[in-house]
């Protein structure tokens, strides 16, 4: 199920074009609302689960298979296969709008939750946004545009609302970074101390004195993800979870 990259990502497009043309390129990949434009094509930080402030990057070094890791949010980690400091080229730019095109066009029949649940998405105790389908987190893909491993939905009072797709991969496996660094992938530490999981990382408890869990089992990181949202003022690719207001729901999803 290992989708083939875009055409555009097989290319060798020069990494000097014009800084004009990169800036066009960044900004349209980067952006996807109506909002004043941006050209930050890297998510600025991450925190799933509420901790410290922190607010700055850090060079983290590198993964024992000599990916680039850094700390982007307490506990939250880039994995790149460049330097978050390298701009995404022309190709890479046009392989990550490619990419948010396919994975959007493809979840677009999720709009109502009742056909996610009938496809075998199920929503997680405790966490308000996050419907996962077990089936596809236990299959061989990775990053396929037509089978998210889950779907980020939010509920402002009117019923749940399809934020975008969420792809995951198993255990420590590296994600697809079908944009270069205009995708870059994270992961969550669950320090200091690990928590019980299911479906490939997802807490549902802490282990009690002894060690064991009641339910899922015991891990000390969450496997590699990649947020593709509808709207984002931060950006397509942003790692930050993006609870939008009822107003900013009417605005850009039609809710």
């Amino acid at each position: 199920m290992l989708a083939a990259l875009p055409l555009a990502a097989c290319g060798r497009a020069s990494d000097d074009a014009s800084p004009a043309a990169r800036t066009a390129a960044t900004t349209s990949v980067a952006t996807n609302t109506t909002a004043a434009p941006t050209t930050r094509s890297i998510p600025a930080g991450h925190d799933h689960f509420g901790s410290e402030p922190f607010t700055e990057r850090r060079d983290a070094g590198r993964s024992a298979d000599g990916r680039f890791l850094t700390l982007v949010q307490t506990n939250t980690f880039l994995v790149t296969e460049q330097s978050v400091a390298t701009l995404p080229n022309t190709a890479q730019l046009v392989a990550a709008d490619d990419f948010a095109t396919a994975t959007l066009s493809a979840i677009e029949r999720f709009a109502d939750v009742e056909v996610a649940l009938a496809a075998g998405y199920v929503h997680l105790d405790g966490d308000p946004m996050h419907y996962v389908n077990p089936a596809l987190l236990a299959d061989d893909g990775h990053a396929d545009p037509e089978r998210p491993e889950a779907l980020m939905y939010h509920d402002a009072g009117g019923g749940p609302v399809l934020l975008g797709a969420m792809f995951l991969e198993a255990g420590t496996a590296h994600g697809r970074q079908a944009g270069g660094p205009a995708t870059p992938w994270h992961y969550h530490e669950y320090a200091p101390d690990p928590y019980c999981v299911v479906l490939s990382g997802f807490p549902v408890g802490e282990p009690d004195a002894a060690g064991r869990c009641a339910e899922g089992e015991i891990a000390d990181r969450s496997p590699e993800m990649l947020h593709v949202w509808i709207h984002n003022p931060a950006g397509t690719f942003d790692g930050e979870v993006y609870t939008p207001t009822a107003e900013e729901l009417a605005r850009h999803f039609g809710a």
